[in-house]
């Protein structure tokens, strides 16, 4: 600030301006009887007498008059003197008012500021930000989080259907002063579709260390949870008939095992099959053969004769009874076989 001040007669000019300078009331000359350049402009007086403005022990800012021709006279310093003791208070509460001016504007700039980086932040992010209380009731919203729970324009009051965790457990941890960052949880959306989302959540506390308000940021990642449900069920029917094939395959081995047993024993009754062939007919044949010999030797013996003393001589009279019992038995091995 610098300010100038001219008198009636040109002769004596004032000055006001900031000391840039950090020394103390006693570093600052009082009257200057001799020719010096003014404190501020670059001004020659022929004496000039500089007060300081002071609050709390340092200097806020200079108050100088000055006369270009001669030196000021004791009735013109006790004058300045006179002005100054009563300027400095209203120069200082100016001095306030325009510090409180000032601060009040950059608060209103930061405010502002705060509000427009509030308003884009709401209005241009895709996910859900919400505010609402112990109760669940949502006292503000963005349009995202409308839309994501199906709501209408202006509704208020309505509660936040939290499915999983319940609000109770939110206020519980909050209170402790848990951080509850990326937690999932599970909403209850208008025609009671359930909603997947990581949430943040924040608390706003009260003079009473009671909670006023809490701040919710909700990230919709339904799409991403039904593909992963999608995918672990794929995994599932994927499991499933991965054993299927397994079971299959065994069922297949089993099979083919089976199939080369019956390959092998069909195999063996060929091979069987084909000489017990010839062997039951020789059988045959030679059964009959036998039946002829017998009713030979009975003859001969008839002709001749010849008592059983002979058959009993010659060891065949067992031979001639066993005869027709072992090829009974043989014929019977033979059917048993072919079966």
């Amino acid at each position: 600030l610098s300010v100038d001040f001219y008198a009636i007669q040109d002769d004596v000019r004032f000055k006001l301006g900031s000391e840039s300078g950090t020394g103390s009331i006693n570093d600052v000359p009082v009257y200057h009887p001799a020719a010096r350049t003014s404190c501020y402009g670059g001004l020659r007086f022929a004496s000039s007498l500089v007060l300081p403005v002071c609050r709390d022990g340092r200097i806020v800012c200079l108050f100088e008059i000055g006369c270009f021709s001669s030196a000021l006279a004791e009735d013109k310093r006790r004058l300045v003197l006179a002005v100054h003791d009563n300027i400095v208070p209203s120069l200082l509460v100016l001095r306030d008012h325009l510090a409180n001016q000032v601060a009040k504007r950059n608060l209103q700039t930061q405010l502002d500021r705060t509000r427009k980086m509030y308003e884009t932040i709401m209005t241009g992010s895709h996910d859900m930000i919400i505010t609402f209380g112990e109760d669940a009731r949502i006292s503000d919203i963005n349009q995202a989080g409308r839309t994501m729970l199906g709501l209408g324009e202006g509704v208020t009051g309505v509660r936040l259907r939290l499915v999983n965790p319940d609000m109770e457990f939110i206020v519980r941890q909050l209170e402790m002063g848990a951080a509850l960052t990326d937690l999932e949880v599970v909403l209850m959306a208008e025609g009671d579709r359930h909603l997947f989302c990581l949430a943040s959540f924040s608390v706003e506390f009260g003079f009473k260390n009671d909670i006023i308000a809490i701040h919710g940021v909700f990230k919709d990642i339904t799409d991403r949870i039904e593909a992963q449900r999608e995918l672990w069920q794929a995994n599932i029917d994927l499991s499933a008939a991965n054993n299927q094939l397994k079971i299959n395959q065994q069922q297949l081995v089993q099979r083919e095992k089976l199939a080369s047993i019956g390959q092998l024993a069909a195999g063996v009754a060929h091979e069987i099959n084909n000489p017990l062939g010839f062997v039951k007919s020789n059988h045959v044949t030679m059964k009959l053969y036998a039946e002829r010999l017998v009713s030979y030797i009975l003859s001969l013996e008839e002709r001749a004769g010849v008592g059983e003393s002979l058959r009993k001589e010659a060891k065949i009279t067992a031979v001639m009874t066993d005869l027709p019992q072992l090829l009974a038995e043989s014929d019977e091995g033979y059917h048993r076989i072919i079966r």
